[in-house]
């Protein structure tokens, strides 16, 4: 079955496992105080193969993270609870890369072969 699922609450993850990852995207942002409930984030995962187990009678390979949001400290977690991909999207991707993706008038990518491929992320 190549059904995914998501976090039970649709959490931001990465914000889960600590705040200051969103300078990551943004160094510029001012973050109030640090949170940091990396267990919350498991659990999440966790309570989301849960319900897709319950409906589906199997549990997911994959998961779609709430908002494409993703970060490496979340790798560890999704291979530990047996998650085998995830998805996010092309300006997750190009961040990761330190690269960026064009497009031309008509929408087709400049770099297709590095955009639509799988991405192994090591823990």
């Amino acid at each position: 079955m190549l059904i995914s699922t998501s976090p039970l609450y649709h959490p931001i993850l990465p914000l889960l496992i600590n705040s200051n990852l969103a300078k990551v995207s943004n160094p510029n942002l001012t973050i109030p105080f640090q949170l940091s409930y990396p267990d919350d984030a498991t659990e999440q995962i966790a309570e989301g193969i849960k319900v897709f187990e319950r409906f589906f009678g199997q549990k997911p390979k994959g998961m779609w993270p709430s908002e494409g949001s993703v970060c490496q400290e979340l790798m560890p977690i999704f291979s530990q609870l047996g998650i085998e991909w995830i998805a996010t999207d092309e300006e997750i991707l190009a961040r990761s890369l330190k690269t960026s993706f064009r497009r031309d008038e008509n929408g087709v990518p400049n770099r297709p072969e590095i955009l639509y491929k799988p991405w192994k992320c090591e823990d």
